[in-house]
């Protein structure tokens, strides 16, 4: 019997992104996998186009319709400098020696958004299957808050992307359905 092509989605339990290092027609490569840490909540939204064709007094004769990116929004745990540099490009720089060590992640002004594949996991599903799997395949940082603290409350880095179709083949979205539970692979 195959396996089921449904099921209910409860409680994200997993999201790692990977640097997008090459894409064009003949290949597509990208970096190791970086653990999303504590990932919280997950939003796919297709973004779409549409045009109406208009005549006879104003009646609609046709429509037309594509989804041109898919929107991509997410809350996590803990401040990750791997993940920032991943998504917003800079750099991290370990330094110094105990007690005196550091990790300091720098950005410049005018940096260009870097590109990243995301992929997340959702254990809690349906009886009879692992779990499901998104994978976005060519993705650029949007929008979010990375660094958040208030009084008496975890602060919760959020991002927003967008994800679009890669040059090699045009790819911009996967789910997966596994029979069996299935850990994200390296890219």
């Amino acid at each position: 019997m195959p396996v089921a092509t449904e099921t209910v989605m409860y409680d994200v339990e997993d999201a790692k992104v990977s640097p997008l290092i090459a894409d064009n027609a003949t290949t597509i490569t990208y970096g190791t996998p970086i653990d999303v840490p504590g990932i919280a909540e997950v939003g796919l939204d297709p973004n779409l186009i549409t045009a109406e064709l208009k005549g006879d007094g104003g009646r609609v004769l046709a429509k037309k319709g594509k989804i041109d990116r898919m929107n991509f929004s997410a809350t996590y745990g803990k401040l990750s400098l791997p993940i920032l540099q991943a998504i917003m490009g800079g750099a991290t720089i370990q330094a110094g020696t105990t007690p005196n060590q550091t990790a300091t992640y720098d950005l410049a002004g005018g940096t260009s958004m870097p590109y990243f594949r995301l992929e997340f996991q959702i254990l809690d599903v349906d009886l009879g299957i692992g779990d499901l799997h998104v994978v976005l395949s060519k993705c650029q940082l949007t929008g979010g808050t990375l660094i958040t603290g208030s009084t008496d409350s975890f602060g919760q880095p959020s991002l927003e992307c967008e994800a679009i179709g890669t040059e090699n083949g045009n790819k911009m979205m996967t789910v997966v359905i596994n029979e069996t539970p299935t850990a994200i692979a390296v890219a």
